[in-house]
């Protein structure tokens, strides 16, 4: 009678197995996708535009007509510290008025100038993992290193970058920013992030 009964327990999960493989495998394809990707994203794209200092080519990751949100987090021992947030919105510098907000562009102008001024060389950019929200909106969590003209990095952080989907392509709408710790890992909850096994 138990090997009856294991048998068809056994028979039961598989069904259960067949039944929801390709609802399982759909989700992991999405997630395939959107690795891909963002990945070309950040880690050649935004990687290359910021590297090169090229102002439209970053500019042309984020949300036309949108509000952009910075957040910039100071981390004291795993706890969040102070908060720097900047209201932005990519658009004209009119509508930007009426919002209240800086305009992306003068921002993007204020920080390439400051990176200049200090000797940046280049900048490297780690995708450290993603999350699909749904099918438009979605997450990535991201590492990069700033180097000065000896090759040396001289700053570290990471980041989450809110995303979505206009027309089949992600553009970034908010960035949260973290020192390099082990901390922040835990403080965003990085083990929720999705990555392909390599």
């Amino acid at each position: 009678i138990g090997q009856v009964i294991f048998k068809n327990n056994m028979t039961f999960l598989f069904f259960i197995f067949e039944y929801y493989k390709p609802i399982m495998m759909k989700q992991e394809s999405k997630l395939e996708i959107c690795w891909r990707q963002l990945h070309e994203k950040f880690t050649v794209s935004l990687e290359t535009h910021f590297s090169s200092l090229d102002i439209n080519g970053w500019l042309s990751h984020f949300a036309k007509k949108q509000t952009i949100n910075v957040y910039q987090y100071e981390d004291l021992g795993g706890k969040i510290g102070e908060v720097k947030k900047f209201k932005l919105y990519y658009g004209n510098i009119f509508m930007s008025i009426l919002m209240l907000r800086i305009p992306l562009i003068i921002m993007a102008k204020k920080l390439f100038s400051k990176l200049r001024n200090e000797g940046y060389k280049k900048s490297k950019i780690y995708l450290l993992g993603i999350k699909l929200e749904d099918e438009f909106n979605a997450l990535a969590y991201a590492r990069f290193d700033r180097f000065n003209q000896e090759n040396s990095i001289y700053y570290s952080a990471k980041a989450i970058y809110k995303l979505i989907k206009i027309e089949s392509a992600w553009y970034i709408n908010q960035i949260s920013t973290y020192d390099d710790t082990e901390e922040t890992d835990m403080l965003v909850d990085h083990d929720s992030f999705w990555k392909p096994n390599r």
